[in-house]
Order: C-alpha cells, then structure tokens, then sequence
C-alpha cells in the first residue's frame, strides 16, 4: 500500500483500525485525509457501533495479576492495544481476536 493510499483508518470486514480514537461516523464515509482522530468525546466507552474497533495511543494497558499488560478489550467491541509503556508491544488478529505480544523490553530512564 502506497503512503498515498492510507487513510485515517483501516476497514476489513472483521475489523475496524483507527490511530487513537476516530469519529466514527467517518466509518459510514470514504477515508478523509483530514479527519483527525484524538481525543473524541465519549470514546471508548460510548461507542455503540456494529464494528469491532482497534485503537492506539490510550495507554490504558489492563494489567493481569502478574503485571503482564493486555489490551483493553470492553463488551462494546473495542479493543485498545497500546501497552507499549508497559514495555510490551501488542497486535490482534481479527476475526479470532488472537493476542500477539513481544518479549517485555526495559525503558530507559527517560521513558524511551
């Protein structure tokens, strides 16, 4: 896919990506360059939608009982995967909802 081609979000039928959060009626509409997705009012929680959506960039990693970071996945068919400040790097395979992580990495002390 060339860096022309990208938009603001990626739709398969199983699946919704958007970078942080989107205004989601921009779902029902072609893929607009100047659509800027952060801090939408009332996402995750409010979103009522049929598609299942995957975001970034909320840092709101839920931690099981041993520390280990896991997306934020809420009955409301949204899924956040940003546990990269918990030194973990996250993917989810759609349909199945497959969880891929990496190996924990240290951060530096100045948090990169």
């Amino acid at each position: 896919m060339s860096r022309e081609s990208q938009g603001p979000y990626h739709r398969t039928k199983d699946v919704a990506c958007v970078h942080g959060d989107f205004p989601l009626e921009a779902l029902l509409l072609p893929p607009d360059a100047n659509i800027f997705p952060w801090e939408m009012d009332g996402f995750p929680d409010q979103y009522r939608g049929e598609d299942r959506i995957v975001y970034g960039h909320w840092g709101n990693a839920v931690e099981d009982m041993n520390g280990w970071p896991l997306p934020c996945a809420k009955p409301n068919r949204t899924y956040g995967i940003d546990t990269i400040a918990k030194g973990v790097l996250t993917a989810m395979r759609f349909p199945d909802g497959k969880i891929f992580q990496s190996e924990r990495y240290q951060l530096n002390q100045a948090g990169s």
